[in-house]
């Protein structure tokens, strides 16, 4: 064996070392992750959807509720709603209300009771939509009703919120393709190709977590802000769309 060859082999064997070990400090870190349960799936939302098959992915939102359900638990309407039958067309003379929240809200009945009660007192036609889908957040919100809810021609907006509404916080899924689909609110990568990753891989899901962690804090993207950043601009969006949606009010 010549120099030049035994030069090429040297590298060869020193690059496989490397990776080699790369991938030992790989592997040991991922072992490491799991045997401590630092970032598991359990830790994301994920675990709060036992029967994923009614979400489906969503162009604006982390996900939405599929049309047309019916299962035991769940049924929705055409509209992807966890309500009756509604007509987008506003009849004459008819008050429209939307709800937006997440499970409680989704899953709650007070909607349906807040209809029964309203209609017919004073002589109105009350709607209530339940517009809310399990799992989302202030910024969902905020979301839904600017570019789906509002042409809905609504003229109060409710919004329920529970106590995890302002946490920007990760949301994995299966779609319908069976496929686990992630969404972050702060996306350091673009598109969907690491989605296998951070389904799979405690350490990818920590490393990633902690850098978005990060960063949310070096833009002041606290709890606090954020509610109050989507707040108002939740106000403004309605402000702007007086006359279809006049009203606005927060329930807890």
């Amino acid at each position: 064996m010549n120099h030049g060859m035994r030069r090429s082999f040297f590298i060869l064997v020193s690059l496989a070392a490397t990776w080699l070990g790369v991938l030992l400090v790989v592997f040991g870190a991922e072992a490491y992750c799991r045997f401590r349960g630092l970032s598991s799936l359990q830790s994301f939302r994920f675990q709060d959807y036992p029967n994923t098959d009614i979400f489906i992915p969503s162009n604006f939102l982390p996900f939405e509720l599929a049309p047309n359900l019916y299962r035991g638990y769940i049924s929705t309407n055409s509209l992807g709603m966890r309500d009756k039958e509604r007509s987008i067309k506003k009849a004459p003379g008819v008050f429209r209300i939307v709800v937006l929240g997440d499970s409680i809200t989704m899953f709650g009945r007070y909607t349906e009771h807040l209809e029964d009660i309203l209609t017919g007192r004073h002589g109105l036609k009350v709607e209530v939509w339940n517009c809310s889908i399990g799992g989302h957040g202030i910024a969902d919100y905020y979301h839904n009703l600017e570019h789906r809810v509002l042409g809905y021609k609504p003229d109060m907006v409710i919004i329920g919120f529970c106590l995890n509404d302002f946490q920007l916080t990760p949301v994995i899924f299966r779609g319908v393709d069976g496929k686990p689909h992630c969404y972050r609110p702060m996306r350091l990568l673009k598109g969907n190709f690491d989605n296998w990753l951070f389904y799979h891989s405690n350490l990818y899901r920590q490393l990633l977590t902690r850098l978005e962690a990060r960063l949310q804090e070096r833009r002041g993207l606290y709890p606090e802000t954020v509610g109050r950043f989507y707040l108002r601009a939740i106000q403004e969006l309605c402000r702007k769309r007086r006359g279809e949606a006049a009203d606005l009010f927060f329930a807890d």
